[in-house]
């Protein structure tokens, strides 16, 4: 009864999406393409990646990062969540030699710099890891927009970052910039 009532819901709440027009790398066109692909999905994402299975970190890897770099900032956001603007996923930094994610190396919690020297910063619930996908049912297929970014400079947060403090760290420094859409539907 209860599905029942969630897909109804969600189903009613189809037409409420804020796009990819306001995802944070929507206005990044600056600096050079990078190249983003994951070896985990080709346009829909499997269930292993989501709440319905194992909730993974799917595997991403990027090319093409300018000799300037020094920073390289991944912001994952569902574009189709029903609310005023994206949800976000992830958002993970690291140093300029970060160009690959193994799948399920990115955990749904982590404190401090990973072995290879990355970092979360708060999702959308306010955790620091990967928060797997979970759309609601009957709303339809979800974007979620894997963002990679290419930064001059190496922020420094006195508490961890979420979204918006990320997004105005970047603000002038982004050299380079790509993604990769995934797509996940819950029926």
């Amino acid at each position: 009864m209860l599905q029942t009532v969630l897909r109804q819901v969600g189903r009613a709440l189809r037409p409420i999406r804020p796009g990819l027009g306001k995802l944070a790398g929507s206005s990044a066109r600056a600096g050079v393409p990078l190249v983003v692909r994951s070896a985990s999905f080709s346009g829909v994402m499997p269930p292993r990646l989501s709440v319905d299975g194992d909730g993974l970190s799917p595997a991403l890897s990027w090319t093409g990062l300018p000799g300037s770099t020094r920073t390289v900032v991944l912001l994952v956001q569902d574009a189709d969540v029903p609310a005023p603007r994206p949800f976000t996923q992830l958002v993970l930094y690291g140093p300029a030699t970060l160009d690959h994610l193994s799948e399920g190396e990115v955990p749904s919690r982590i404190r401090g710099a990973s072995p290879q020297g990355w970092r979360c910063g708060r999702n959308g619930v306010g955790l620091t890891g990967w928060l797997a996908p979970a759309p609601l049912r009957g709303h339809g297929a979800h974007r979620y927009a894997f963002q990679v970014f290419a930064l001059d400079f190496a922020p420094r947060f006195a508490v961890t970052p979420g979204r918006g403090a990320m997004v105005r760290a970047m603000a002038g420094h982004i050299v380079g910039f790509g993604q990769v859409i995934g797509t996940y539907e819950r029926r």
